[in-house]
C-alpha cells in the first residue's frame, strides 16, 4: 500500500501536471486559510464595506507565497510550503484562542509576554472554535499534499517557469501596493469615525482585531512583524510634533478641593489580582470589604485589557499614566525608556522611598528591570520576602518591614492568589472547604476555587492592616485598592455576565477601586474613571509635583476625563455606550477623536520614548 502511494506521487511528481499542480494546491492552501478566517471570524468587524480591502491583500499575498515557492529550489521550497503553512495556520489557531481569552487577536508583541504567561497556562484556557481548527487542518494537509506531488531535487526550471514566478510576484505585488496606498488613502478621512475608517484603521494598526479583519492573515502578519521590530527606530520628527501639539492644547491641571488632602502621608497601593466586584463581599472577603466601607469609592471603575498580558496591561497604566502599546513592540520599550512621570518617580521626588513587592520572580513580565525603569528602588520578589509559597498573599506579610522601613515610604504591592488556573494552586484547596461554606448558594465548579483565592487575598489585607495600626502607622498611611482585571479565570464570560448583571464583554471590565485613610470622611465618585486615571488621581491627592498633561488619563477630581474607552473603540461615559456603529452625534463624534488622539499620540510616546528625547532636546 505505501509503496503503491509512493509511485503514485512519483508518477505525478514526473508529469506535466505535477509541475503545476503543487503550485495550485499551495495557492488553494493559502487562500482557503485566509478567506476561511474571514468567514469565521469577519462578524466581529466595526467597519462599513468589510471584505473588499482584506481580499485584495489576501490575493496579494497569495501571488507573492506562491510565487516565492515556484521560484525556490525543490528542497527549500519544500521547507518554505510546510513552515509557512504551519506559521500561519498556527496564527489563526492562536488568534482564535486569544479572542475567546482577552477579545484579541494574536499580535507578534505578545511574544514579549508568552514566556511569563506560559507559567500560568492551563489548558482549559485553549478553547478555540472548532470550525477553526478545522480550517487549519484542511489548509495544512493540502499543503502537505502540495509538498508530496512536488518536482523532485535535480530538476532545472525552464526560462519561463522564472518569468512566470517573476510575473506572479511583481503581480501580486502590484495589488498590495495599489491596495495600501489607493485603495487605503487616508485622505479625507473623518478622525472621530476612525473605527469605521479601514484606512484609518490599517494607518494606525493598534486593535488587533480591526487591524486582521481588514489587513488578511497575510498583511496582518508581515505589518506586525514589520511594526514590532521597528518600535525601536529613531525618534520620528512627525511623532514628536504629534506630541508635542498634543502636550500644548491640553489645559493645565487646576487644583479642585481634593488637591493634596494626602500630602505628606505615606501610600500603600495594592494591585488585587483578579478579584471581581462580585468577590468583594461582607461573606467572601469581609476584611477589605469592611475598609471600602470606610472609603473613597469609585463606583465607575473600569479596567479595560488592551494587551494579553493582564496584569501588566493595568500595572504598566496605574504606573505611567500610559496606555501600554497595542501592537508592535516587546518588553524591551518598558525597560529602556525614561519614565520621569511614573508614580514612583514623582513619590521618590518628593522624598519618598518607593519599591515593589509581588511573589512571583523579577523574570515574571521583567518586573525585576521594568520596575527599576519605572523608578522604584527595588523589586521584592517572593525570594526576596523568603515566601515558602508565592502564590498565597498572606506570605508577602513576610516583606512587611520592607515595605514600611523608611520614614516616608511608597509600597506597590501586587497581590498573587487571585491567580489562575485554580486546579493547581495551593489556595485552591486551604481554604476550599470555608468557600463551599460561604459560597453555598452556587453550585458552579470555579466559582467556588475563585472565593477560596479571594479569601485568601483578604486574609493578607486583614493582617496588614492589624500590623500597620499595631505599630502606629495606619493614621499615616493611606491606602490604594484596585483590580487589575475582571475574573475571567472562571472561564465562563456567560456566568461572569450574569453574575454582574452586565450584557458585554466590555462592561465585564467594571472593577473595584478605592481610597482608605483614616481621617477622611467614606464618599462615592460617580464619575467613571479607568485604570490609566488612577495615577493622576494620586498625584492631586497627594499634591505631587508634576504636568498632568503628560497622562493620557485625568484626575478624576477634575473636569476632564469621565469616560472609558476599549480595545475594540467603544467607550461608556457613564450613561452612553458608544461602539462604532451608533456613532452619529456631535458628542459621541467629539469624544471618538479624543480617544483616537490619545491613542496615536500614547503609542507615539512609546515608540520615540519621547521623555527622554524631550528632557534631552
Amino acid at each position: 500500500m505505501v509503496l503503491e502511494k509512493q509511485r503514485l506521487f512519483s508518477r505525478i511528481r514526473c508529469s506535466k501536471v505535477g509541475s503545476w499542480l503543487y503550485l495550485v494546491l499551495a495557492f488553494v492552501s493559502y487562500a482557503l486559510l485566509a478567506a476561511g478566517f474571514q468567514a469565521i471570524y469577519g462578524q466581529f468587524a466595526s467597519f462599513t464595506q468589510q471584505g473588499h480591502i482584506s481580499l485584495l491583500f489576501d490575493l496579494a499575498w497569495c501571488f507573492i507565497l506562491t510565487a516565492v515557492v515556484w521560484l525556490l529550489p525543490s528542497v527549500l521550497k519544500k521547507i518554505f510550503m510546510l513552515l509557512s503553512a504551519a506559521a500561519y495556520s498556527l496564527m489563526v489557531v492562536a488568534s482564535g484562542i486569544m479572542l475567546n481569552m482577552f477579545n484579541r487577536f494574536f499580535s507578534f508583541g505578545d511574544f514579549a509576554f508568552a514566556g511569563d504567561g506560559a507559567a500560568f497556562l492551563d489548558l482549559s484556557y485553549l478553547n478555540v472554535r472548532k470550525i477553526t481548527l478545522l480550517l487549519a487542518a484542511v489548509c495544512l494537509l493540502l499543503m502537505i499534499f502540495a509538498v508530496l506531488v512536488a518536482p523532485e531535487k535535480g530538476r532545472r526550471k525552464a526560462k519561463r517557469d522564472f518569468l512566470a514566478a517573476g510575473v506572479m510576484f511583481i503581480l501580486g505585488t502590484v495589488i498590495a501596493l495599489m491596495t495600501k496606498y489607493v485603495f487605503l488613502r487616508p485622505d479625507n478621512v473623518v478622525v472621530w469615525d476612525s473605527t469605521n475608517s479601514q484606512a484609518e484603521i490599517y494607518e494606525t494598526f493598534s486593535d488587533t482585531k480591526q487591524s486582521m479583519l481588514v489587513s488578511g492573515v497575510y498583511e496582518y502578519a508581515f505589518r506586525d512583524l514589520y511594526m514590532t521590530l521597528g518600535i525601536f527606530r529613531h525618534a520620528d520628527p512627525e511623532d514628536l510634533r504629534l506630541i508635542d501639539d498634543y502636550i500644548e492644547s491640553r489645559d493645565k491641571h487646576e487644583n479642585n478641593d481634593m488637591s493634596g488632602i494626602f500630602k505628606g502621608k505615606n501610600l500603600i497601593l495594592i494591585q488585587l489580582e483578579a478579584i471581581d466586584t462580585w468577590e468583594l463581599c461582607q461573606e467572601y472577603m469581609p476584611n477589605l470589604y469592611a475598609i471600602k466601607q470606610e472609603s473613597i469609592v469609585f463606583e465607575n471603575h473600569y479596567t479595560p485589557a488592551y494587551i494579553t498580558a493582564g496584569t501588566f496591561n493595568t500595572e504598566f497604566m496605574v504606573n505611567t499614566g500610559l496606555f501600554p502599546a497595542e501592537t508592535g513592540t516587546s518588553t524591551s520599550v518598558y525597560t529602556r525608556n525614561a519614565y520621569p512621570y511614573s508614580l514612583a518617580s514623582l513619590f521618590s521626588k518628593a522624598g519618598y522611598s518607593s519599591n515593589s513587592f509581588h511573589g512571583s520572580e523579577g523574570n515574571i513580565y521583567n518586573r525585576g528591570s521594568i520596575h527599576l525603569a519605572l523608578g522604584y528602588e527595588k523589586y521584592n520578589a517572593g525570594s526576596d520576602m523568603s515566601m515558602s509559597q508565592y502564590t498565597l498573599d498572606t506570605q508577602l506579610m513576610n516583606g512587611y518591614e520592607d515595605m514600611t522601613a523608611a520614614d516616608k515610604f511608597f509600597s506597590f504591592v501586587i497581590t498573587i492568589s487571585g491567580h489562575g488556573p485554580y486546579n493547581d494552586k495551593t489556595a485552591s484547596y486551604l481554604r476550599h472547604g470555608e468557600a463551599a461554606e460561604v459560597a453555598a448558594k452556587r453550585s458552579e465548579y470555579n466559582y467556588v476555587h475563585a472565593v477560596s483565592h479571594a479569601m485568601e487575598t483578604d486574609e493578607f489585607i486583614g493582617l496588614l492592616t492589624d500590623r500597620l495600626e499595631q505599630d502606629g502607622l495606619l493614621e499615616d498611611t493611606v491606602l490604594v485598592f484596585y483590580a487589575d482585571h475582571y475574573n475571567y479565570y472562571m472561564l465562563d464570560d456567560e456566568l461572569n455576565r450574569e453574575i454582574k448583571g452586565v450584557d458585554s464583554y466590555n462592561m465585564l471590565a467594571h472593577t473595584d477601586f478605592f481610597i482608605y485613610s483614616s481621617d477622611i470622611e467614606p464618599m462615592s465618585v460617580g464619575k467613571v474613571t479607568s485604570s490609566v486615571d488612577i495615577l493622576p488621581t494620586l498625584a492631586n491627592l497627594f499634591g505631587l509635583d508634576t504636568d498632568y498633561r503628560m497622562y493620557m488619563g485625568s484626575d478624576a477630581f477634575s473636569e476632564d476625563g469621565g469616560y472609558v474607552f476599549f480595545s475594540d473603540g467603544a467607550w461608556f461615559d457613564g450613561e452612553t455606550y458608544c461602539t462604532a456603529s451608533n456613532a452619529g452625534d456631535e458628542y459621541r463624534r467629539s469624544v471618538n477623536e479624543d480617544i483616537t488622539l490619545r491613542r496615536q499620540v500614547c503609542q507615539a510616546i512609546l515608540k520615540s520614548d519621547y521623555y527622554s528625547v524631550s528632557v534631552e532636546g
